[in-house]
């Protein structure tokens, strides 16, 4: 379970630069970002595909369809969003947005269970919950949202920037969804179970190019 929760904590950590890059790239088109980003988990992805090559046996042609729609939305159209979220109305409001979709997750999720016959939470259960961390998300974001909205007047793009942040919820809300029904269909689980091992989060933390982030 500790090694569940590093790997939770690191991806939270490193998903956090997200928000950063628009800012620190600012004379470079979303776009460009967005595809990059993109080579770069491709590149990283390939280590995980020499691990598990005796799996690759098991893909079909569904499988890797299915793969592909994942990542387009999921890695290369939902990240350009965010980012053009990011630089038309700024990060207060992006991560506000983008902070919903624990809650969004867990009630449509919970809901799909429930009318598949699977197990499901009764929303009595939820309603506690969910709503400590919507209003942790709003405190957390309080000031940032203020001034965001302060603003609104004198950022032309603002409304822009909320359609963005929509759009880049709304996929990114999908994507655990569609991807966990996926890879439940295929015991992948497992496989993750088996190559766990050997990755190291705390060496991957020690990387140079990480300490000059954190």
């Amino acid at each position: 379970m500790l090694i569940g929760i590093s790997f939770g904590l690191a991806a939270c950590v490193l998903w956090g630069f997200t928000y950063l890059l628009p800012l620190l790239l600012p004379d470079y088109p979303t776009t460009y970002i967005s595809v990059a980003r993109g080579i770069v988990m491709g590149v990283t992805a390939l280590a995980g595909l020499a691990l598990q090559r005796q799996y690759l046996k098991q893909v079909n042609l569904k499988d890797w369809n299915t793969a592909f729609w994942l990542t387009l939305i999921g890695n290369l159209i939902q990240p350009w969003c965010l980012f053009s979220a990011v630089q038309y109305a700024g990060v207060a409001l992006a991560a506000t947005f983008f902070g919903l979709i624990p809650v969004l997750v867990a009630l449509i999720a919970n809901e799909r269970d429930k009318r598949k016959g699977k197990k499901y939470l009764p929303l009595s259960k939820l309603i506690l919950p969910l709503s400590v961390i919507f209003i942790g998300l709003i405190l957390a974001n309080f000031e940032g949202l203020i001034n965001v909205l302060e603003d609104y007047k004198s950022n032309p793009n603002f409304l822009i920037g909320v359609i963005y942040s929509v759009l880049s919820t709304a996929m990114w809300t999908w994507y655990p969804i569609r991807n966990a029904d996926w890879l439940l269909d295929l015991n992948y689980v497992e496989v993750l179970r088996d190559i766990g091992p050997h990755f190291s989060v705390n060496r991957m933390l020690s990387a140079e190019c990480y300490k000059q982030r954190m």
